[in-house]
């Protein structure tokens, strides 16, 4: 008989999703019954479970004390600090009871040992991520089931992919572009140099032939016609890349220079991650999160569903008989809250971290071009056909060069403080576009698009040969009838190839990138049904957004370049629905420095601010004060 002994036992607690009466209930029955089949002071050191309790007495007397430890979906768990001397993890109503409970599976599963156990107990079986293709060949699972308990025993028989590609040392970068020219690649390469690498490789995907790079670290290829979509490019450059660690992104991500330190607090073996993303409106002080963390709601996961990707030859499914959920993606589509985790969220194409070999067992679809949501079903695919989710590294904030104008359509953020969880909220339009010109070239170079634009489609006339390069553009009510004036002018033959090529010469010139194919055959189909075409124009949300912005700019303050930082780090700190904050404003602080730092010179002072407070503070020992001069110049 032994004596009654106190043993303390780790405690993982995701509060997002728990705390209602009937879960604590339910769950406080099972764990009972759990210590009583499984606990003893011999075989267990170590219990991870999800909704607090009191101390509870296990059999022969045994008081469990469980610690508390706060979690989300950002939130990484090594497992094999508390681990025991058999190397058995046990996992109790991770299913039942929160949505967190494949990141927490994944993290129990890469911390055990070859040979160490996972054993998962549940009411039920559970559809756990072991059961799917990524864990089918490294572990095997028996299964019992005892005092109104399903017990899964899983054996890990060998190691893990992505343990197989261990290690956060060595780095390829992988950008897919059109084309592309020296200074392109050498603001990528310069940014990338910032990072303190042991080694690192910048592979550049191209359509058109471009000269080679003088670094040796740099390749450009040239990609073939079997080549040639998005999607096509970034399986290629996964394909040849030289290190086991993958950074694919779009050449408008510039990368924090804390991006080391960001992956190693994070941890290996984290499936597939990315950073939050940030846009900054220069002219006008704002701030907002753009593209990186999405959450799909009914309709959009209705047509995402297990079903879908049963078959992996059937991937491209979504795209070629769910047209009318296509042009509805958006109501069907919002931005996640960082910390979310379920079988609906997803990343966005901007950047993805991961390891070559996820990525070679994944891959995108290379039926599925870009605004074809061939992220949300890479994201879908994943993790209902391979068991590897996806969630953000939140010690790190990337930001965008650019913004596209699709993501205005994006209003609505999923509110994970609310009651339901899937309740939506209106978040303010992210996106300036062209709209005011921000320079005299700027606004050159818009009048010469519309020029274009009147060459091609409009009645000839001297008259408004003048008008494109003489009328004001810079208000809202001028930039209204300027592009209205331009419209109304516009001759187009109504056939389905004429409307569509007006519509993306037209989105080109006005939003600075094409409508995304959804709203490109909504409205195509709109014209051709006989609405006038520039009424079809001025309905749109494109349009209207883009003219409302305009306001945003002279209603909002923009911040003096010496308080640049603060003003950035108070806009992230004040809204937490769309950003998962660090514990401390100063850890904020320093992500927000960290970013800027990355940026190349603009001319604004902030950006020179952050480099020179990077180096006052030791936040990088890699940016001297001569390469600071040298950006200067």
């Amino acid at each position: 008989m032994t004596d009654k002994v106190n043993i303390t036992c780790n405690y993982v607690i995701p509060k997002v999703d728990v705390g209602m009466s009937s879960g604590d209930v339910l769950y406080t029955h099972y764990l009972s019954k759990a210590l009583k089949e499984f606990f003893d002071t011999e075989n267990v050191s170590a219990f991870y479970s999800t909704v607090p309790l009191p101390i509870l007495t296990g059999p022969q007397g045994t008081k469990y004390n469980f610690n508390y430890v706060s979690i989300d979906g950002c939130t990484r768990i090594d497992f094999s600090k508390g681990i025991n001397k058999d190397n058995t993890i046990i996992l109790c109503c991770m299913h039942a009871i929160t949505t967190f409970c494949d990141q927490i599976v994944w993290d129990a599963a890469h911390s055990i040992p070859v040979g160490g156990k996972l054993i998962i107990i549940e009411p039920t079986s559970p559809d756990s991520i072991l059961r799917r293709e990524y864990f089918s060949r490294c572990m095997s699972v028996s299964i019992t089931t005892r005092n109104g308990l399903t017990i899964e025993e899983w054996s890990k028989t060998e190691a893990l992919p992505s343990e197989k590609d261990g290690g956060l040392k060595k780095w390829s970068f992988c950008v897919p572009m059109q084309k592309c020219s020296y200074d392109s690649v050498n603001v990528i390469l310069q940014n990338i140099k910032l990072l303190n690498l042991d080694e690192f490789e910048l592979l550049i995907g191209c359509s058109e032939k471009s000269e080679p790079f003088p670094d040796p670290r740099v390749k450009i290829v040239t990609v073939g016609k079997e080549n040639q979509s998005l999607t096509q490019k970034k399986n290629f450059l996964a394909n040849i890349s030289r290190y086991e660690n993958l950074c694919i992104f779009h050449d408008r991500v510039v990368i924090p220079i804390n991006f080391k330190e960001a992956i190693e607090n994070f941890g290996d073996c984290f499936g597939i991650a990315s950073f939050q993303s940030i846009y900054i409106d220069w002219n006008s002080g704002r701030v907002e999160r753009y593209s990186d963390f999405h959450v799909a709601h009914e309709d959009g996961h209705h047509i995402l569903s297990a079903e879908v990707f049963g078959e992996t030859d059937k991937r491209a499914v979504l795209y070629t008989q769910n047209v009318p959920i296509r042009l509805r993606w958006r109501m069907a589509t919002s931005e996640a809250h960082p910390g979310e985790a379920s079988e609906n969220t997803y990343l966005t194409g901007t950047m993805y971290l991961t390891k070559r070999s996820i990525w070679s067992m994944v891959k995108q679809d290379p039926k599925i071009n870009w605004d074809e949501q061939e992220d949300v079903e890479f994201g879908f695919h994943a993790l209902l056909h391979f068991g590897i989710p996806s969630r953000i590294n939140p010690y790190g904030i990337t930001i965008s060069r650019r913004a596209r104008h699709i993501m205005i359509g994006l209003k609505y953020m999923s509110d994970r403080y609310e009651k339901n969880p899937k309740e939506s909220v209106a978040i303010p339009p992210i996106l300036k576009t062209v709209n005011r010109p921000a320079s005299k070239n700027e606004e050159l170079e818009i009048r010469k698009k519309a020029w274009t634009l009147t060459e091609k489609y409009a009645v000839r006339s001297d008259a408004l040969r003048v008008r494109v390069f003489t009328d004001p553009i810079s208000s809202q009510n001028n930039w209204t009838l300027y592009w209205v004036s331009i419209l109304y002018s516009m001759v187009i033959p109504r056939d389905l190839h004429s409307i569509k090529e007006f519509l993306i010469d037209f989105s080109k010139a006005m939003f600075g990138s094409p409508y995304d194919k959804g709203t490109l055959l909504y409205l195509s189909e709109e014209i051709l049904e006989g609405k006038f075409f520039v009424d079809a124009v001025i309905e749109n949300g494109y349009f209207t957004q883009s003219i409302r912005n305009v306001d945003v700019i002279h209603a909002t303050e923009t911040p003096s370049d010496s308080i640049m930082i603060d003003y950035i780090t108070n806009q992230i700190w004040r809204a937490p629905k769309y950003y998962r904050l660090p514990e401390t404003y100063a850890e904020l602080q320093k992500m927000v420095i960290c970013a800027l730092s990355a940026l190349p010179d603009q001319d604004i002072e902030g950006i020179s601010t952050a480099k020179n407070e990077a180096i006052k503070s030791g936040y990088v020992a890699n940016i001297s004060s001569t390469t600071l001069a040298k950006k200067s110049e």
